[in-house]
């Protein structure tokens, strides 16, 4: 049987395909698609076998799923049937000694699905799940929202694919939850501000909910700032209630279009997160002279990112807004301004 992994070589791999979906089984020297090597089931009374393969030049037909999986030649089959079918021809395919590529959702029940995994093992074929990224994206984040909204439950998603951790907090941001995820970009990144207050050894309770306020603040600020960048990549930050607050629906995003109400929304969203960063500020008196300083700039440079954004109108489509040099002088000024300008701590 051909191997599922693939190599520099020509190799061959025959699908059988249940129902009418069509796969390209393998690839000619020029990289086309040859679909000399599909095979295909169909099922239904209304169906015309033979017109169907020669509509889509396949050369053999079956015309039950068990034929399909009965001919020595196929070497995979794909199940794109209903659900609740997915368990009962995987099991058929393992048994027949297909690689299996199954629709998601992989099976109805964990018992269903350890069988089908058991049984493929078992048969020493592959089997592997069909899913659309975005599609498993929602179904992580909605899990995360169930686990908040039913406090006994508790929810851990560790993965080390960035672009999956992304849309999982992207999703997440959109219904204003925050969420930590280190294989990805986090929303905010209170872990690692609680972190730094441990090394120096802060641990009141004020304390903490400030470092979250500047952490939290510092990250809205680079997603508002890459609204533009984090389209492109599939990716919406902005919570989904401010979106209808304002009247904005994804073509404003897809368009690029900065009219009245992207402005208001742009600025509601500058606004709220330059008060996180006030509420956070007088962090600074709390920590050792040098890292106060440091902690300082950081919070000059995020507010200054704020600045600019609304400076444009909430324009961040046009120009991506930047940090340059009059904003280096602009910083360098602030700095100098005396540490008792600044709310000392309650």
């Amino acid at each position: 049987m051909t191997p599922l992994v693939g190599s520099s070589q020509n190799v061959r791999t025959s699908f059988g395909s249940f129902r009418s979906a069509i796969v390209a089984a393998s690839r000619n020297a020029d990289g086309r698609p040859d679909l000399n090597g599909i095979w295909q089931a169909l099922d239904g009374p209304n169906w015309n076998i033979e017109a169907h393969a020669a509509d889509f030049g396949i050369p053999r037909a079956h015309g039950s799923y068990e034929a399909l999986l009965a001919d020595p030649d196929v070497d995979v089959v794909y199940i794109p049937l209903p659900n609740h079918l997915h368990a009962e021809w995987t099991l058929a395919a393992a048994r027949a000694g297909k690689h299996v590529l199954c629709e998601k959702p992989l099976a109805m029940t964990a018992a269903d699905a350890e069988r089908m995994v058991e049984a493929c093992a078992d048969a020493g074929v592959r089997l592997m799940e069909c899913a659309v990224p975005e599609e498993e994206a929602q179904a992580i984040a909605l899990l995360v929202r169930e686990a908040l909204e039913t406090p006994e439950k508790r929810v851990a998603v560790i993965t080390p694919d960035r672009n999956l951790a992304s849309r999982v907090v992207a999703h997440l941001a959109r219904w204003n939850i925050a969420a930590d995820d280190s294989a990805g970009r986090p929303l905010s990144q209170t872990a690692a501000g609680r972190l730094l207050l441990a090394l120096y050894r802060v641990d009141d309770a004020a304390s903490h909910a400030r470092s979250d306020a500047i952490c939290t603040a510092l990250q809205l600020a680079n997603f508002w700032q890459d609204v533009a960048v984090d389209w492109r990549k599939g990716r919406v930050y902005l919570p989904q209630e401010d979106l209808e607050r304002f009247g904005i629906g994804d073509a404003h995003i897809a368009d690029g279009t900065c009219d009245a109400p992207f402005t208001r929304l742009m600025a509601f969203e500058t606004a709220r997160t330059r008060a996180l960063f006030d509420a956070g500020r007088p962090l600074v008196r709390r920590l050792p002279l040098r890292a106060g300083i440091e902690l300082r700039a950081v919070i000059l440079g995020g507010t200054r990112i704020l600045e600019r954004i609304d400076a444009v109108g909430g324009d961040v489509f046009t120009r991506r807004p930047t940090l340059g040099a009059r904003d280096a002088v602009v910083l360098a000024w602030r700095m100098l301004l005396p540490l008792r300008a600044m709310p000392a701590p309650a």
